[in-house]
This record gives C-alpha cells, sequence and structure tokens, in this order.
C-alpha cells in the first residue's frame, strides 16, 4: 500500500480537462465518499485501511488541480483518478468501480495522458503514468 500527498494536474500544469461538477459527480458515485460542496473529500475503503483525502480546486468553469493525500492500493487509486478526470467512453466512477480490467492498458490509457503530479513536500513534478509505475509497483 502507498502512501502519498500530491497535486494532480492537466497537460503542462493546465487545468484538466473537466468541470469542478462532472468531477464532483463522477465522484459522489464512489461508493463510501463523502464530498463537501466546497471541493473536500474523503474516501475510506472498508475496513478502513485504505484512506484518501482529496480537494478539488476550480476557477474558470475547469478544474484547476487536485490536491489528494492518504494510502491506498493501485486499484483503489485507478478509480479514484478516473472518477476525477472522466472517461472518453462517458463511463460513470461506478462502471469503473465495477471493472477490474484498470491496468496500464485498461479505461482510463488516454485521459492520463499528459496529466503531472507534483509529489510533496519535496515538490518533484513528474508524469501521472510514472508515478503510477514507481509508486504502485
Amino acid at each position: 500500500m502507498q502512501s502519498f500527498h500530491l497535486y494532480l494536474y492537466g497537460t503542462d500544469c493546465g487545468p484538466i480537462a473537466t468541470t469542478f461538477e462532472s468531477a464532483a459527480a463522477r465522484l459522489q458515485a464512489l461508493p463510501r465518499l463523502y464530498l463537501e460542496p466546497d471541493g473536500s473529500f474523503v474516501w475510506t475503503q472498508v475496513g478502513g485501511s485504505e484512506q484518501i483525502f482529496g480537494m478539488l480546486y476550480d476557477a474558470e468553469g475547469q478544474l484547476q488541480y487536485v490536491e489528494l493525500r492518504g494510502q491506498c492500493k493501485r486499484p483503489t487509486w485507478r478509480q479514484l483518478v478516473l472518477a476525477i478526470i472522466g472517461s472518453d467512453s462517458g463511463g460513470t466512477a461506478q462502471d469503473v468501480a465495477d471493472d477490474h480490467r484498470l491496468d496500464a492498458k485498461g479505461p482510463i490509457g488516454s485521459q492520463r495522458d499528459g496529466l503531472l503530479v507534483m509529489n510533496l513536500p519535496g515538490r518533484q513534478l513528474q508524469e501521472l503514468q510514472r508515478f503510477e509505475e514507481t509508486a504502485f509497483c
């Protein structure tokens, strides 16, 4: 299980290609996720061993970035990322929660391209895919 504290950005550290409202709706579809109207949320898995705290930051009609802190396994991480960024196929977060094919070639492959992660407190910037490869090996 991996512990982390990071910021998730869109391409070139720009906005993530979704709106606050869309990301919030997808997050709320995840079981045991509690979302406040201000964009703060907590997601705890059964048993409490996996828990993620987050905050959605928006401006000008786009999701600017997301702060994420907690610990989880790779499948939980992938479900959360898909819920935040959305799906090219238009699927919901619950569709992903029910999908056990969340590998590197899974349903969020193309949507992840270009996303960046800044690890805190060291402020190390890296591609999302590289972060996943090293953090969840």
